[in-house]
């Protein structure tokens, strides 16, 4: 049973994507062939599965099941926006990971806020859920951590998932939405003359942190307390092994920077990423953002990129990213755990 599990593994994670095989398929004769062998190979195998009570080996299959529903760039997509929140790398002393079979997870050692500590990518097989929760409970606390969230979007596993964290006391709290948009679509955006817009990559930015007014209009612009930017430049620390950009704008007259975004390509795609923009308060409806998104758009497609994507949070980001093209693409929400006062 051990070598079918990790054959199934492969076949269902790899096998399943026609694009990934190392033989031409698509628009040939052999590709409804392949799908429809693949779909009766996955029906054997879960009747099989479900004969030798085997959950995990279940699991897969209903996973691999339901990706056969979507087209391929849909499947992409939905990885991707699942994905980029824990491609980032480790920071030592920081961050680190949560290293998991089934899952994936996030840890900052000194942060207690629920949006940085957060497990996701579930793929547990049903008998191991309420282990797996536990695990993750256990280990977040041990450092002393109050508050921790998972994420949970269409791929996640078992598909009852929510009822074992309900059980557990995570709650869910913050809605959003996994949203995407063609690059191929123009966007029709003017850029303001009145400010300076500074393209730069990573490394470039993490030396910006030296400079008092660059920290002060992060924390001003994220709402962040004072003397708290070093939340963000360790966040950015860990993408230093990726292809990210950042864009600052500068207000001409005195060339003070007001505002921030960025832009991450997600390894192994065409995909790109928007990280969240904030422009101060006192500079903000003067068409900083627009300009910012114009800048980001236009840097993907220069690169060849074929798709932003971005998590929006339903109450706020959501509504403003429709008016400028994205869709939504999926449901993607965090449930919440807060220890209770002792």
């Amino acid at each position: 049973m051990i070598i079918l599990r990790y054959a199934l593994q492969i076949y269902c994670l790899h096998f399943s994507q026609v694009k990934s095989l190392p033989f031409p398929v698509t628009g040939t004769f052999f590709a409804p062939v392949l799908f429809s062998f693949s779909q009766i190979f996955l029906i054997l195998l879960l009747s099989y599965a479900k004969d030798k009570s085997n959950p995990e080996i279940i699991v897969l299959l209903q996973f691999s099941w339901g990706r056969f529903n979507l087209k391929d760039d849909e499947k992409e997509l939905l990885d991707a926006i699942e994905y980029s929140i824990y491609m980032y790398g480790e920071v030592e002393g920081v961050v680190q990971k949560f290293k998991h079979e089934f899952l994936k997870g996030n840890i900052w050692n000194s942060i207690d806020f629920e949006e940085y500590n957060q497990v996701g990518m579930s793929r547990l097989p049903e008998d191991k859920v309420e282990e797996a929760i536990q695990e993750v409970i256990n280990t977040y606390t041990s450092i002393g951590l109050t508050k921790i969230g998972w994420f949970v979007s269409p791929q996640s596993q078992p598909s009852n998932l929510t009822n074992y964290l309900e059980k557990h006391g995570f709650t869910k709290e913050i809605p959003a939405w996994g949203m995407t948009r063609s690059i191929q679509e123009p966007l029709d955006i003017s850029v303001t003359d009145e400010f300076e817009f500074k393209e730069l990559k990573i490394n470039e930015v993490m030396a910006f942190f030296e400079d008092p007014d660059f920290r002060r209009m992060l924390e001003q612009s994220y709402g962040m307390p004072e003397g708290s930017a070093d939340i963000l430049r360790f966040g950015l620390a860990g993408a230093l092994e990726l292809d990210y950009t950042a864009y600052i704008a500068y207000e001409k007259e005195t060339n003070k920077p007001v505002a921030f975004s960025g832009i991450v390509y997600i390894p192994n795609t065409n995909i790109a990423l928007l990280g969240g923009a904030a422009t101060l308060p006192e500079f903000r409806k003067r068409g900083i953002y627009t300009a910012m998104l114009k800048k980001r758009y236009e840097k993907a497609k220069q690169d060849n990129k074929t798709h932003l994507i971005l998590q929006a949070k339903e109450a706020t980001s959501a509504p403003i990213a429709s008016k400028f093209g994205f869709n939504k693409i999926c449901d993607i929400d965090v449930y919440v755990w807060r220890k209770n006062p002792e």
